[in-house]
């Protein structure tokens, strides 16, 4: 709730600091807000109103690029774009699960020359072999992220196999959350650099990672009733169809049948 006062507050909503401030007076007390310059969270601190509305524009363009897609298999090539560009990464992985099984559902890697992504989707991959599978577990399990600076030399993953065979540098692993419903798991990284995912980053992603989770879910219902759809067409096309009159009698000079 404070974080989302300060929130407010760098933005300008007035009026909803207020209505904040009012209705959770045990929250803020008069003098918190003249007192405070930054709020601590999850993911880091923001100091710079600068960079805030830089962050917030790059969201906000990240969601509606991610809302507006309800087609499926679009919907996972523009949120693997949008989220390398907005990751430092240069490969990412969206892993969901299929039947009771979690597989790679997407494949993004970025082409530096180009400056584009190379994206695979609906491949259903198994994750052995081509993923650090212990990392992905641990974020299924816990549905808590992973960041590793230095993959190689630190963390709790030193000796994951597929760590020590292709060395990357820097590591984002984080789930994909739609109240508090794990739908899937994005998986990131960057063989060249280490540190790429900073605080500030990782903040974005976690934001965008709600709202990938949500559209996520739309465009399974919607391929679920497409589907559903398609199966009546189909029932109904197969079922010959006829209207008959039983007794023409009663109809007066009505004596023939429709067929």
């Amino acid at each position: 709730m404070k974080e989302a006062h300060y929130c407010y507050d760098r933005w300008g909503a007035t009026a909803k600091v207020k209505d904040l401030e009012k209705r959770y007076p045990q929250f803020f007390p008069q003098s918190s807000r003249a007192a405070s310059t930054s709020i601590p969270g999850t993911a880091g601190t923001i100091s710079n109103p600068f960079h805030t509305a830089f962050d917030l524009a790059a969201v906000m363009k990240a969601s509606q690029a991610i809302s507006r897609e309800i087609e499926l298999k679009q919907l996972l090539r523009s949120l693997m774009q949008t989220l390398i560009e907005n990751a430092g990464a240069q490969t990412g992985y969206l892993i969901l699960e299929n039947s009771g099984e979690w597989s790679i559902e997407a494949a993004c890697e970025l082409n530096a020359d180009e400056n584009a992504c190379a994206t695979q989707v609906l491949q259903s991959i198994p994750i052995a072999d081509q993923l650090p599978e212990s990392i992905i577990q641990y974020v299924i399990r816990t549905l808590k992220p992973v960041t590793l600076n230095d993959a190689t030399r630190e963390g709790a993953f030193i000796n994951e196999p597929y760590i020590q065979q292709n060395q990357p540098q820097s590591v984002f692993c984080l789930p994909l959350l739609n109240q508090a419903k794990l739908v899937g798991v994005l998986y990131l990284e960057n063989r060249l650099a280490a540190g790429v995912f900073t605080p500030e980053r990782a903040q974005v992603l976690q934001l965008l990672s709600t709202q990938a989770a949500i559209a996520i879910e739309n465009a399974n219902l919607y391929s679920e009733l497409q589907a559903k759809e398609s199966k009546i067409t189909q029932f109904l096309e197969a079922i010959p169809v006829g209207i008959g009159i039983v007794d023409a009698t009663q109809y007066g000079s009505v004596n023939r049948v429709i067929c």
